[in-house]
């Protein structure tokens, strides 16, 4: 699977679990929880069909508060970026340009350096 091979071309990811993983002929949709290994958890689902893709990627610190949330939610009409967006640490909701788990690693991964 593309995806699992992605992980894990990142040192840093400790570990990871599907805990669902589901394919049909025109679509999947995947819920992964990745263990980085400064004890954050990077929580990554997706489903996409022919029509859609959704998606949210939720970082959290090891008390499991938010570090930094990206979904494409319909419903911050205001941001540039608009569906897509991130939720940071201090509640706040800004544009974003990383809408892809490979794009959201690299950000964790220049995060660590």
């Amino acid at each position: 699977m593309k995806i699992l091979q992605l992980i894990e071309e990142y040192n840093f990811v400790r570990s990871y679990e599907v805990v669902s993983f589901k394919k049909w002929d025109t679509g999947f949709y995947h819920n992964i929880r990745i263990d980085i290994r400064d004890g954050t958890c990077l929580y990554a689902r997706e489903y996409v069909d022919e029509q859609q893709r959704n998606y949210s990627y939720h970082w959290q610190d090891p008390g499991q508060s938010l570090l930094a949330r990206w979904d494409n939610s319909p419903h911050h009409k205001n941001i540039v970026t608009f569906p897509h967006h991130r939720h940071t640490r201090d509640d706040k909701i800004i544009e974003s340009r990383e809408i892809t788990l490979k794009e959201i690693l690299e950000y964790i991964k220049e995060s660590l350096e």
